[in-house]
């Protein structure tokens, strides 16, 4: 009888202080309240990120540690559901079926399976790596040596850019980005001529303007910083190769009489042949990444700092008296915009 009493007593114990561990999931659920937000294999910025979601996206989860709460992404197409952590600057703790997540302790994370699967596209969105496509706009000038050029009035050549990229994750925050440039390069000046002629009661002056229209494919290799997670202001640097594709002089003039134009002509020289093909300099510059959807639109602007003396062979006259000489540098000088799509 006392041995039956005493096995009472003990299941008694042990329900008392089995029940609140066996008798509680701690389940709750999280809501993306950034634009984008990380998860992660492990707690931690540096942590490898398995998947993107979206703003107000509803995740459930059992675990909190620190900062940092476990999150069951849903199922892919095998049915495989995946978890991870995510910061808890990102999201918004809801109604849960307990007051808190429950604390882990001691419980180890384990890594995800090599065969993971990404989540549905619902939830794609900027990841660690991707290809961007890029267009916009190009103001080129020159830094330079040549005298004929310092008396003109010289003034930037407007252009546009477009290529392709792909970034690549070296480990948060710091990225490598490689792209391929379609960008006009070159410069203008425009300049009255001292010549002055009256005749009878009308004065004809005149003036020229010449373009050069510099066409250039570059391959910028940058490292980007960004600042935060989700929609992300960032700074690049580095250094760019390039193959001129053409170099030609457009040449206009204009007759004024009496102040007004009375005649314009236009003639095109080709002046490849008298600089170097290869350029090579550095890049500098700094954006911001928005969330889009499945896509990311990025916004940047960028310095492109040309080192090669363009100037290649003997010394250039032209009909117009255009001279370069061969003691003589020209190194481009280009500041591009960027609007661009990261998929």
């Amino acid at each position: 009888m006392m041995r039956s009493r005493l096995w009472v007593v003990v299941c008694v114990c042990l329900s008392l202080f089995l029940f609140p561990v066996l008798g509680t999931a701690a389940k709750f659920k999280v809501r993306v309240s950034a634009e984008l937000a990380n998860v992660r294999a492990n707690a931690g910025f540096d942590s490898k990120i398995l998947e993107t979601v979206p703003l107000g996206a509803v995740l459930e989860g059992d675990v909190q540690k620190g900062e940092w709460y476990l999150v069951n992404l849903p199922p892919d197409e095998k049915g495989v559901v995946i978890t991870g952590y995510i910061h808890s600057s990102m999201v918004e703790l809801l109604s849960t079926e307990e007051v808190s997540p429950r604390v882990e302790q001691t419980r180890p994370v384990k890594s995800p399976p090599p065969q993971y699967q990404p989540a549905p596209a619902m939830y794609s969105g900027r990841r660690s790596s991707g290809f961007r496509i890029l267009g916009g706009l190009s103001m080129a000038n020159i830094a330079h040596t040549d005298t004929d050029l310092t008396d003109a009035d010289t003034t930037a050549r407007m252009g546009f850019t477009a290529g392709i990229g792909y970034e690549f994750a070296v480990f948060f925050p710091l990225f490598l980005e490689i792209d391929v440039l379609y960008i006009q390069k070159g410069f203008k000046f425009e300049e009255v001529r001292d010549t002055t002629i009256t005749i009878g009661s009308d004065t004809y002056s005149y003036r020229d303007k010449v373009v050069l229209k510099g066409d250039e494919l570059n391959v910028p290799v940058l490292l980007k910083l960004r600042f935060s997670e989700g929609a992300s202001p960032y700074i690049c640097g580095g250094f760019e190769a390039g193959y001129v594709l053409s170099n030609k002089f457009v040449w206009e003039g204009t007759t004024l009489k009496n102040g007004e134009v009375e005649e314009e002509e236009q003639d095109t020289v080709d002046v490849k042949e008298f600089t170097k093909s290869l350029d090579y300099g550095l890049v500098f510059g700094g954006g911001i990444e928005l969330g889009l959807g499945g896509a990311v639109l990025t916004l940047d602007g960028r310095y492109h700092f040309g080192l090669v003396n363009m100037i290649d062979g003997p010394a250039i006259e032209d009909e117009y008296g255009v001279t370069v000489e061969t003691d003589d540098y020209i190194k481009p000088r280009t500041f591009v915009f960027l609007l661009g799509f990261k998929f």
